[in-house]
């Protein structure tokens, strides 16, 4: 899987049950750096809010290096693993979610909990605007000045736009949809031939 959905900006969301009160907010998130501060701007936004629980996928959904949720003091297993498999089926990734509840003085019980973070966590990510995301690659080609119009022409034909600088040789930094590149360095490869030289970059 090469693409996959992110939340094209910030949207907060608003779950009530037995007089709980549910506050999901959802943001692009790109690390766990920047989910902790997410974290950490939602309990300062609701500082008397019961708790403040979470799930993140920093990366692509595939990826389980990516992952991270946390209860944050409700009973284990009722809040933020409710919350990452609502991201999990979404299929999006770069994404962080925070449920904080406002405790309406009714307990819910585990069962009630994890029915009513999976519906709060659901409710956010129906009210969020998931864009499609290809991630990229970055190639650069080092070549002949006289290969230059053999390599512009190829850019053309593949749609793929890049930056030229000009030393002692031709250097093209490109930008390639990751699920391209393989097929755009073989055409490189045997188009120029050998006296190019091809960087492939994440």
């Amino acid at each position: 899987m090469s693409g996959y959905l992110i939340p094209s900006g910030p949207v907060d969301s608003i779950y009530e049950i037995k007089n709980s009160e549910f506050i999901t907010s959802v943001r692009p998130i790109g690390s766990m750096d920047e989910m902790k501060l997410f974290v950490k701007e939602m309990r300062e936004k609701h500082p008397k809010a019961n708790h403040n629980c979470w799930a993140v996928i920093t990366g692509s959904p595939t990826d389980s290096n990516t992952y991270g949720f946390s209860d944050d003091g409700e009973p284990t297993g009722t809040a933020g693993k409710p919350i990452f498999t609502v991201l999990q089926y979404s299929g999006a990734g770069q994404i962080g979610v925070v449920v904080t509840r406002y405790f309406g003085g009714i307990k819910l019980g585990t069962g009630g909990l994890v029915k009513a973070y999976t519906a709060a966590a659901k409710a956010g990510i129906d009210a969020s605007k998931l864009v499609a995301y290809s991630p990229m690659n970055f190639i650069e080609v080092t070549i002949p000045y006289n290969q230059e119009p053999h390599l512009r022409y190829l850019l053309d034909q593949c749609s793929v736009l890049g930056e030229f600088f000009y030393d002692h040789a031709v250097t093209a930094k490109l930008s390639v949809r990751e699920d391209e590149t393989e097929k755009v360095v073989s055409l490189l490869s045997e188009t120029l031939g050998i006296s190019a030289g091809i960087t492939v970059r994440t």
